[in-house]
C-alpha cells in the first residue's frame, strides 16, 4: 500500500458494518442511527485498546519494562479504528491529512458553527 486512502479502503473492506456482522443493524434504522452505531462501536474498540495500553503502562509505574511490541500493536489498532471511523463518517484520506496542520495550528480549538473550522467541513451539515 502506497498511500493512506488505500489503507482506508483495505480497512473498510475488512471491517464491514453490515447486518451479518452487527445484528442491531438488522433493524430498520436511519442513516443517522447507523452512523451513531458506527461511532459508538469505533469508540468502544478504541477504548478497549486504550485500556490494554493503560494496563501495560501502569505496570511500568511499578517497575515493569515497557513492551514496545505491545505498544506498537495497540497504537496500530487505534489507528485502524480511527481510519475506519473517518471513512464511515464520509471523510477521505486527503481530508484527514488536510485537517492535521489546521488542528495543530488551532491546538484543537473550536470556533463555533460559523468559525473557521466549519468552513473546512462538507456543506452537508452544520457543526454542533
Amino acid at each position: 500500500m502506497s498511500n493512506l486512502q488505500e489503507v482506508m479502503n483495505l480497512i473498510a473492506a475488512r471491517f464491514v458494518f453490515n447486518q451479518t456482522s452487527y445484528p442491531k443493524l438488522n433493524q430498520s434504522i436511519s442513516e443517522e442511527e447507523k452512523l451513531l452505531f458506527v461511532i459508538n462501536h469505533s469508540i468502544l474498540h478504541m477504548a478497549k485498546s486504550q485500556g490494554r495500553l493503560a494496563t501495560v503502562v501502569e505496570a511500568c509505574d511499578h517497575g515493569k519494562k515497557l513492551n514496545d511490541c505491545t505498544l506498537h500493536k495497540l497504537t496500530g489498532e487505534m489507528f485502524i479504528h480511527t481510519l475506519r471511523l473517518a471513512e464511515e463518517a464520509g471523510m477521505t484520506a486527503q481530508e484527514l491529512l488536510d485537517l492535521v496542520p489546521v488542528l495543530l495550528k488551532s491546538k484543537g480549538g473550536r470556533e463555533g458553527e460559523n468559525g473557521w473550522f466549519q468552513k473546512l467541513l462538507p456543506p452537508k451539515q452544520p457543526l454542533e
